[in-house]
């Protein structure tokens, strides 16, 4: 996505925040409605109220975010659970609501299951009416009502429009193409960019606490997110503003994303060559503290000597007639005996093939930090 872009419509969108929100555009009654729809759903005694009658009063405030002039899907809730009322709340609680652990494909499936089973009930109570059909707009408005900080709204225009300026890379889709978790994705990255502007959270949040009441607080900034998306559109805070082909963002975004993993995988890798490399050193340490300075040793050849010098597994030997350097590993044979010298090279071997290794997964670890 380009931030840049983004942060440009930010900007128009707080220049004209007042007027989006004056008394003859009022753009922050999302906020009201939302706070309405939760204050009837979330009542002490609501469970005691039937569900048409239950839904009839939440979405009073809302109509207007669902609703049009030709189709009517929160009327249609109302008429249809009128007629089928332990469907319809079945369909809202168990298919719409049904857990899913956060997974935005499962979130999907359900609004697919709720519209499918929605539209099974319409068929059969208004055969001859298109006016209550729901859509993916009604489903994932209903979720947003009932929790709003785990949902955006959700206008395919809107969506679309946004997306395309924004040059955004992933494909949100639509029809049997649609995909939640890409204009997930989207929000969610427009919702981390509105955090950091100060001065419009300021703006929103004084609204807010002129009827502190009335409007929901929208900590998580969601309802923000798709009244930026919603005002970009509806008051054209597009203007003058060019934008990339969509299938060349989706192609960068997939470039980006390769590279992004590959340096992820290579980071993990680094991370792991140099964990592996301290076990290395901590299993390498009793070895080193092996000295044998001073110790008198013995060849055949040679006779009695002393060790003068030593690093780590090669020691210098001064014998009567000569120096001596042996190399303590059980490949060679060729060294002097000393108090234990089987269990010291032994000691020394062990220590030889983790320095090896150690060499090893150094040169590789130099590798990819130059990579």
């Amino acid at each position: 996505m380009n931030i840049e872009k983004l942060r440009e419509v930010i900007r128009k969108y707080e220049e004209n925040y007042d007027y989006f929100n004056d008394q003859a555009h009022d753009e922050i009654f999302k906020w009201n409605a939302v706070q309405h729809f939760q204050n009837v759903w979330l009542a002490p005694k609501a469970n005691e109220r039937s569900f048409p009658e239950l839904f009839a009063d939440a979405r009073k405030k809302c109509s207007v975010l669902i609703d049009n002039a030709y189709v009517c899907p929160s009327s249609g809730v109302v008429k249809i659970a009128e007629k089928r009322p332990d469907e319809v709340e079945y369909l809202f609680r168990k298919v719409l609501l049904a857990p899913d652990g956060g997974d935005i494909d499962i979130r999907q499936d359900n609004v697919e299951r709720f519209l499918d089973g929605m539209d099974r009930l319409c068929r059969e109570t208004f055969p001859a009416s298109f006016k209550y059909k729901q859509d993916r707009h009604a489903a994932l408005c209903y979720l947003t009502l009932l929790k709003p900080d785990d949902n955006y709204i959700y206008r395919y225009s809107e969506a679309e429009e946004f997306a395309k300026h924004m040059e955004f890379g992933l494909d949100i889709g639509s029809g049997k193409s649609f995909c939640l978790k890409n204009y997930y994705i989207l929000c969610d990255a427009v919702a981390d960019e509105l955090r950091g502007q100060r001065s419009l959270l300021d703006k929103v949040e004084q609204r807010i606490q002129e009827h502190p009441a009335m409007y929901y607080p929208d900590k998580k900034l969601h309802l923000l997110t798709f009244d930026l998306m919603y005002c970009a559109r509806a008051y054209d805070l597009y203007a003058g503003m060019d934008y990339k082909d969509k299938a060349a963002c989706i192609r960068e975004y997939r470039q980006e994303q390769k590279e992004k993993q590959r340096q992820q995988e290579a980071a993990e890798k680094i991370a792991s060559i140099r964990a592996a490399i301290h076990e290395l050193d901590v299993q390498m340490e009793p070895f080193q503290v092996i000295s044998l300075m001073n110790v008198e040793v013995y060849a055949g050849k040679y006779g009695v000597g002393h060790v003068i010098d030593q690093k780590i597994n090669h020691i210098t030997v001064q014998f009567a007639a000569c120096q001596k350097e042996y190399h303590l590993h059980q490949k060679f044979f060729q060294h002097p005996s000393f108090e234990d010298n089987q269990t010291v090279i032994a000691a020394f071997t062990e220590y030889e093939s983790l320095a090896d290794k150690k060499e090893r997964l150094e040169k590789e670890l130099e590798k990819l930090s130059k990579a």
